[in-house]
């Protein structure tokens, strides 16, 4: 089988593009990203796809930076909405499966401590990210046999500048001072890119179509993750955490309470590989670290 990536440089298509190989020996795997595909041209993106002529394309590119979104609307709706729809007719024209790669975003919750939401639950976005984001999925769903996948806060080193997730922000503001303040009033899915990129390669060889929330077990606040991760460590044992609420923060853009998924479609489904407890993976990563 023959995968089209796209947002190659991005935390989750560069782990794409480094494991899916390992679960799924004998597919193919194609990378892109600007400056060689540029979602924002209708025209140079269906030549890259008629160009390849892949079985699946992933589309894991975007902006993920809410608060600029929220003041740039026109880059959101250019990027996530024209290029997805360029997609979709370039898939269509050469009968490729299309895969969107979405986030809890879509679901603006008040509060944390809510059921998480199910695929069926309709959700209601308040950023211009979210909104995007959830007008992207009903584009991508018009493509024949369209798979969306919603997943939850990312996290991994697989990416060259390591920047742009919450754990390693936390480490590399740890090894800068003793004290420094965490978010706790948001609760998340915190889910490693390599357990998603298997759950990824598991559903497009199932042939998985519509809407599928994948993400790490357990509800972590921000501040739980900040906290574990200094706890793990020796080092730290004198670094202290003030938790904040989102409201002290102050963020331009509305965000939400919970980025957490349901995710007991996938797992009760007992075809997929299972993804672990967030403590777990975030162990399990830690230990890779060290010996690397």
């Amino acid at each position: 089988m023959h995968i089209l990536v796209l947002g190659a440089h991005g935390m989750l298509g560069h782990a794409m593009v480094a494991s899916w190989r390992q679960f799924r020996p004998d597919d193919t795997i194609t990378a892109l990203d600007l400056p060689d595909l540029d979602l924002g041209n209708r025209l140079t993106t269906m030549d890259q796809i008629e160009l390849h002529r892949p079985d699946v394309i992933i589309n894991a590119a975007g902006i993920n930076d809410i608060n600029w979104l929220q003041t740039h609307p026109n880059s959101a709706r250019t990027i996530h909405l024209v290029g997805t729809t360029a997609l979709c007719d370039a898939a269509r024209k050469i009968h490729a499966k299309l895969v969107q790669i979405s986030c809890a975003e879509v679901f603006h919750r008040e509060s944390p401590g809510l059921e998480p939401p199910r695929e069926e639950d309709e959700p209601e976005p308040n950023s211009i990210f979210g909104r995007t984001k959830r007008e992207q999925e009903r584009i991508a769903l018009d493509s024949p046999n369209a798979l969306v996948v919603r997943t939850g806060l990312l996290f991994d080193d697989l990416r060259p500048t390591g920047a742009g997730n919450v754990v390693e922000s936390v480490l590399r503001v740890a090894r800068r001072t003793r004290s420094f303040s965490v978010l706790a009033d948001v609760e998340t899915s915190l889910t490693r890119t390599r357990d998603l990129v298997l759950a990824l390669a598991s559903l497009v060889h199932a042939d998985g179509s519509g809407i599928w929330h994948v993400a790490g077990r357990g509800t972590p606040t921000l501040l739980d993750i900040a906290t574990f991760l200094l706890n793990s460590d020796k080092k730290y044992s004198e670094h202290t955490i003030t938790p904040i609420t989102l409201k002290e923060y102050g963020h331009p853009a509305p965000h939400s309470h919970s980025t957490t998924l349901n995710c007991d479609k996938y797992h009760r489904s007992g075809a997929f590989p299972p993804l672990p407890l967030w403590t777990d993976a975030l162990n399990l990563w830690l230990q890779e670290t060290r010996r690397s």
